[in-house]
């Protein structure tokens, strides 16, 4: 306690009072006047509190309604995002997936264990005489309606795309029995071209050229896989035959082939080296004329692949 002026405040814990020692004769304190202070921060919150109470109900109800708003907004957001997120993935014309989704689903099979994969390319013949004779719009209906019978052979184990253009690609993937699986499916895709397409009171024969691949190890990269199925495709409609080509040994070694000339090539090209000139003379069928001109023909002799014929590296250059 404080003693000096004869104040006392009691200890800390007990009910806060204020006392005042009244001396006797002998200058001994004789009686005490003891009272409570009054509080003036008790009094001014119980006259505040209304008006606190009332802006703190305020607060919850716009904090409420704020909440409330906020949720909407990131609903319509959320909507809007499923939105764009289908429209990146889905071909506008056709309604089928396109090459992005593809390309999303081919990785998603890579990620999973003990799932075989092979891939369908499918190109429609003479297609750009379909929009000459009937116009885009003829075109884009008969793309529509090719796609329209596509997607009946659609399942678990058959994933469509329309990779752009007259190109469509179909993704096949199975634990166990996919060759048979496949030609199941190419069968249906062969019956769905038996009937013609009417475009603008036009009728058109479909004709497609198909090339198939398949994975020839686990894991392997889709855009090898992709460019195989490609591949066989080119090979189909250079072969104008409407089977179904599968890439094999001897299109892998032409590519292979292909890539070492290429490569050879670009270095013949950059260092002028190996490339020659020959020139065959052109003479009168008459005995004794002399040349009337010449034809100049291209040779070529690598370091690393000897002699390479015209017909080996002219396609490729």
């Amino acid at each position: 306690s404080i003693t000096g002026l004869g104040v006392t405040l009691t200890p800390p814990g007990a009910e806060e009072t204020v006392s005042v020692a009244l001396p006797g004769v002998d200058g001994k304190p004789v009686a005490w006047l003891r009272w409570t202070p009054p509080q003036p921060g008790t009094l001014l919150f119980w006259k505040m509190f209304p008006i606190m109470a009332g802006i703190s109900f305020l607060c919850v109800v716009i904090s409420g309604a704020a909440a409330l708003l906020l949720r909407a907004k990131a609903a319509v957001l959320i909507e809007r995002e499923a939105i764009s997120f289908d429209r990146a993935r889905i071909d506008a014309l056709t309604g089928l997936p396109n090459r992005f989704a593809m390309r999303e689903h081919l990785d998603i099979l890579r990620a999973q264990s003990g799932v075989d994969c092979a891939v369908l390319a499918i190109d429609l013949v003479r297609f750009k005489l379909i929009n000459d004779t009937v116009g885009h719009l003829g075109g884009d209906a008969f793309l529509v309606e090719f796609a329209a019978r596509l997607r009946t052979i659609a399942d678990e184990t058959a994933f469509l795309a329309r990779y752009g253009g007259d190109e469509f690609f179909v993704v096949f993937s199975a634990s166990t029995g996919l060759e048979q699986i496949v030609a199941e499916k190419c069968r249906q895709i062969s019956t769905l071209s038996e009937r013609p397409i009417l475009c603008n009171g036009v009728s058109f024969e479909v004709m497609t050229s198909k090339g198939l691949a398949f994975e020839d190890r686990r894991g392997m990269e889709q855009e090898e896989l992709l460019r195989r199925a490609d591949r066989a495709m080119y090979s189909a409609k250079q072969r104008e035959t409407p089977e179904v080509v599968r890439y094999d040994k001897r299109m892998e070694s032409e590519d292979i082939d292909h890539k070492r000339i290429e490569r050879e090539l670009r270095r013949a090209l950059s260092t002028g080296e190996g490339l020659q000139m020959h020139y065959q003379p052109i003479v009168p069928a008459s005995l004794g004329a002399a040349p009337i001109r010449y034809e100049a023909l291209a040779r070529w002799t690598s370091p690393e692949l000897g002699a390479v014929a015209p017909d080996r590296f002219i396609k490729v250059a």
